[in-house]
């Protein structure tokens, strides 16, 4: 009888080990993705106070920079920014302030590893993907640069 029960452990171990393991790649991948989510937080807030000291005319140069940023910098690559949803403008609700926003979109072309099965989970969170935006008071409104 005691033979077996040794043998029974080591099943049980090689049952479950896969399980701990996609569990733990799980826990990784999901700290990669929220740092992406708070490098273009962070970006959204960066390039807003930029923005912020700026005349609108020198806008479009900001926001190819920031597009770039935000492309550049991810961990993950689990999001594919939108470049014509990822714009800084005046904001159409109070026209002291600056927005920027910064809109993501799961990238479909991206088919490595258990990277579908996370997918599948954020499909149904974030099936459009999601948007980052960002107001700060305008300062450079009116002043000569």
């Amino acid at each position: 009888m005691r033979a077996f029960q040794k043998g029974q452990s080591i099943v049980e171990f090689a049952i479950v080990l896969p399980f701990f393991f996609l569990l733990l790649w799980g826990f990784a991948y999901f700290g990669m993705f929220f740092s992406d989510y708070l490098m273009l937080n962070n970006t959204a807030r960066e390039y807003a106070r930029q923005a912020s000291l700026q005349q609108e005319s020198q806008f479009k140069d900001l926001q190819g920079k920031l597009q770039d940023t935000c492309e550049n910098n991810q961990i993950t690559h689990l999001f594919v920014l939108n470049k014509n949803k990822t714009k800084i403008e005046q904001d159409p609700k109070n026209q002291a302030n600056v927005l920027v926003t910064i809109h993501e979109t799961i990238d479909t072309k991206h088919q490595s590893g258990l990277v579908k099965v996370f997918r599948s989970f954020l499909n149904d969170a974030v099936s459009d993907g999601f948007n980052i935006e960002y107001r700060m008071y305008w300062e450079g409104k009116g002043s000569a640069s």
